[in-house]
C-alpha cells in the first residue's frame, strides 16, 4: 500500500509503515531541523510543505493518510485552547484532504488530553467531521511501554476508514474500554507475592532476554528510586536528580517542555553549580525510547544539528512499534474480506 505522511516530523509513521511493506508518496513538514533529518535519512525530498497550503487535488494518489496532527493545542503541558489554537485546526486539513483523495484508510495521533479537551467536545467534531467525509472511525489509548519500549507514553490512536469499504470495526481487543492492554512481550517468568498473596506490575519476574515494565510514580513505596536532589530547588518531577544506585522515573508527555529534565543522575560528588555532577538523557537514548535507531542522531549530528534539535525531534515523534502495531492491524484486516475470519480476539 502506499501512504502519506502528514506533520511528518523525522518520520515516525513512515519508519513503522515501510517496515510493513508500505510505499512512501512523500511527506508535509515545516520545522526545518526536522525536514533536514527527515530529507537525509529517507534520501527523499517530496515534502508538499506547509499541510494547510496543500492543493489535495494535486497531490498523487495513497492507500493511507498517516500522521500526528499538532498536539500543543490539546496537550495538558500547553493552554489546552484546542481548535482556538491554529495548531489545533491542522486536523480540519487533514479532514480535508481525506474528502479530496478517499483513501482507504487514515491513521492518526495525539495526545490522550485531546479525549477530554472541552469536555469531549473537541473529540465529538472529529469524529463527526470524519463521519460527514465519508469515513467511519475508532479510537483508543495505547502506551509505548506496551510495545516493547521502557517510556511510559499514553497516546490516543484514531484509525478512520472509507465506509464504502466496510462498516465492521477492527483495531482494539475485546472489552478492554479503549485502553492498551495488549501483549506487551515482556518475557516475564513469574511474580513475587506479599503475605497476603496479592502481587502486581512491580513484583514481576522478567527473563534477560525480556524488557521490564517502565516505573510509574507509584514506586515511590520501592527502594528503586533514589532521590538525592534537586535542580535549582524545584521539587518537581523534571527537576529530581536520583542516585546512579537506584532507578529515576521515565520521561513522560509533559517532559519535553521543560527540556526532557526526567531521568537525571548525580554520578560524582564534584562541586558544580548545582552541587553535584548530573547525567540526563542523551539524544541516542531518547530516539531509543521512540523506536528509533542509532544511525538517525548520528545522522543528526553529521548534518549539525544540535542536541536541543535533537531532544525536540524526539519528544514530538510518535512512537514507532506502537504505530507499526496499529498500521499491522489494518493492514491485516484489509486483506480479509470478513472481519469474522479475524476471531474474537480481534473484535471489540
Amino acid at each position: 500500500m502506499k501512504f502519506l505522511e502528514l506533520c511528518a516530523g523525522i518520520g515516525g509513521f513512515r519508519v513503522a509503515l515501510e517496515n510493513l511493506g508500505c510505499e512512501c508518496v512523500g511527506y508535509s513538514e515545516i520545522d526545518k531541523n526536522a525536514i533536514k533529518l527527515y530529507s537525509a535519512f529517507f534520501n527523499d525530498e517530496r515534502n508538499f510543505g506547509d499541510v494547510t497550503k496543500i492543493e489535495a487535488e494535486k497531490l498523487p494518489d495513497f492507500d493511507i493518510l498517516v500522521g500526528g496532527f499538532p498536539c500543543q493545542a490539546f496537550s495538558v503541558a500547553g493552554k489546552r485552547l484546542g481548535f482556538e489554537d491554529t495548531r489545533g485546526t491542522i486536523f480540519f486539513d487533514f479532514a480535508r484532504i481525506l474528502k479530496a483523495k478517499k483513501p482507504t484508510f487514515g491513521i492518526f495521533e495525539n495526545v490522550r488530553g485531546l479525549l477530554n479537551h472541552e469536555r469531549g467536545r473537541t473529540f465529538e467534531t472529529i469524529i463527526k467531521t470524519l463521519d460527514e467525509i465519508g469515513y467511519d472511525a475508532q479510537w483508543g489509548i495505547l502506551n509505548t511501554r506496551f510495545h516493547g519500549l521502557p517510556q511510559n507514553r499514553e497516546r490516543v490512536y484514531i484509525v478512520a476508514n472509507l465506509r464504502e469499504r466496510s462498516a465492521t470495526k477492527i483495531l482494539f481487543e475485546r472489552g478492554n474500554g479503549g485502553e492498551d492492554k495488549m501483549e506487551r512481550g515482556l518475557d516475564i517468568l513469574g511474580n513475587y507475592y506479599t503475605k497476603s498473596g496479592k502481587t502486581h506490575q512491580r513484583m514481576e519476574i522478567h527473563a534477560e532476554s525480556g524488557v521490564m515494565s517502565c516505573l510509574a510514580a507509584t514506586d515511590y513505596k520501592w527502594p528503586r528510586m533514589v532521590k538525592v536532589g534537586d535542580i535549582d530547588g524545584v521539587n518537581t518531577q523534571y527537576s529530581r536528580v536520583y542516585d546512579s544506585k537506584g532507578v529515576s522515573t521515565t520521561i513522560n508527555a509533559g517532559g519535553g517542555g521543560l527540556g526532557a529534565k526526567t531521568g537525571l543522575y548525580k554520578v560524582g560528588e564534584y562541586p558544580l553549580f548545582y552541587g553535584n555532577l548530573v547525567r540526563r538523557l542523551t539524544p541516542k537514548e531518547c530516539f531509543r525510547l521512540q523506536g528509533f535507531k542509532d544511525e538517525m542522531v548520528e545522522l543528526g549530528y553529521k548534518t549539525q544539528l544540535s542536541d536541543t534539535a535533537l531532544y525536540k525531534a524526539a519528544g514530538n515523534a510518535v512512537s514507532v512499534p506502537v504505530v507499526e502495531w496499529v498500521a499491522g492491524r489494518v493492514l491485516s484486516w484489509d486483506n480479509l474480506r470478513d472481519a469474522s475470519e479475524l476471531g474474537s480476539d480481534y473484535l471489540f
